[in-house]
């Protein structure tokens, strides 16, 4: 049986994708690798920004999705040495929108359950497709195959999609991170907050999780990408805590206290910016880390997923011809997160300098 629009994956792009195109009263069906919703850790949490809280409302599915930070708004913003000295500090205004925090699983399944009966199938992998007279036909792990109209590859940094449409390599941007999570007992400082401490080498980023407890972030440098990749939780867990030891109490409090069976950790990658996207499969196209994974220190990388989602569709409906609208799409897609993959890129970079030090440098960055 032939769908319009076959979807690789089934993380918060592809069933935002999906979403989109039903409402439109397009044929979506997903095929996720993972055996079931819960099989693989999706992260803690992300922060919902006003870009992406405008493609939910285009979704249908904002309030619901807000509903799930159970009020946890970021309040401000504050910029710290790790000895305690504010380098610079802001506060949202009344008046804007504020950004808030909610599970990215919790996120997932309030997406899952807009998508229409039959949409999602798990243990599905594509593995290869080709384009056909009709449109595509994709090839999965088991050996089965799938017609369909146009492919849309949301399958993630290692997109087996983008592969044969983009030829650049992943970008290794030296710095690994450890993620963690620990209660912030009420801490004013970071219950509420975000929050950035750095020391010139090394860098914390706090954020709420719920109103229990905080997320955390130690980012440092790392010549090899895969040279810390055989360290256990525990390792990691005693590397961060030696690396935070002497930094202000709430800080390494917060690090000292997490379990080790929380820690999650790797390398942190790019790819450079794209100016086009090879053309050789007309009915393919791809969105999210698929062809602009970007570093996570703008929080940009789920928001523009979404993003994605709603510019596919509306440029889908400007066109009757599926491969020119994914080529609309594309070109505005390309252009608008070339600005943020290389300014969260160079937020990497400079946020691990002593320059990041001064209030100077940061009303620069």
């Amino acid at each position: 049986m032939s769908s319009d629009f076959i979807i690789a994956g089934g993380g918060i792009g592809g069933i935002a994708t999906a979403i989109a195109l039903q409402k439109h009263g397009y044929n979506a069906v997903v095929f996720e690798r993972d055996k079931d919703f819960s099989s693989r850790s999706q992260g803690y949490s992300l922060t919902i920004q006003h870009n992406g809280y405008r493609a939910l409302e285009k979704l249908g599915v904002a309030q619901r999705v807000k509903d799930l930070s159970d009020g946890l708004e970021i309040t401000g913003s504050t910029v710290m040495r790790s000895d305690g000295h504010t380098i610079s500090s802001t506060k949202s205004n009344h008046f804007r929108f504020k950004n808030f925090i909610v599970s990215r699983q919790e996120l997932r399944k309030c997406l899952l359950d807009a998508l229409l009966p039959n949409t999602i199938f798990w243990g599905k992998e594509i593995v290869d497709y080709r384009t056909t007279p009709d449109g595509v036909s994709v090839l999965f792990s088991d050996g089965s195959y799938k017609q369909g109209r146009a492919l849309i590859g949301c399958d993630g940094v290692r997109s087996e999609v983008s592969k044969r449409l983009v030829k650049s390599e992943l970008r290794y941007l030296g710095v690994w991170a450890i993620n963690g999570m620990s209660p912030h007992h009420g801490n004013e400082l970071i219950a509420d907050k975000s929050m950035q401490v750095l020391d010139g080498d090394n860098r914390v980023f706090i954020k709420p999780f719920n109103k229990q407890k905080c997320m955390w972030q130690l980012t440092f440098k790392v010549e090899n990408a895969v040279s810390l990749s055989e360290l256990c939780q525990d390792d990691l867990l005693q590397k961060s805590i030696a690396i935070t030891k002497d930094w202000f109490r709430p800080v390494s409090l917060l690090i000292s206290e997490t379990m080790a069976c929380d820690l999650r950790a790797g390398p942190i990658y790019d790819r450079d910016p794209l100016s086009k996207i090879s053309k050789d499969h007309p009915y393919v196209t791809v969105l999210g880390d698929a062809i602009h994974p970007m570093s996570p220190f703008k929080g940009q990388g789920a928001n523009q997923a979404l993003c994605d989602s709603i510019s596919l569709v509306e440029s889908l409906l400007n066109n009757s011809d599926v491969a020119e609208a994914f080529v609309e799409y594309e070109r505005e897609m390309l252009l608008r997160t070339r600005r943020l993959v290389l300014g969260s890129r160079e937020a990497v970079r400079f946020l691990h300098t002593h320059d990041a030090l001064t209030k100077r440098s940061n009303r620069k960055a």
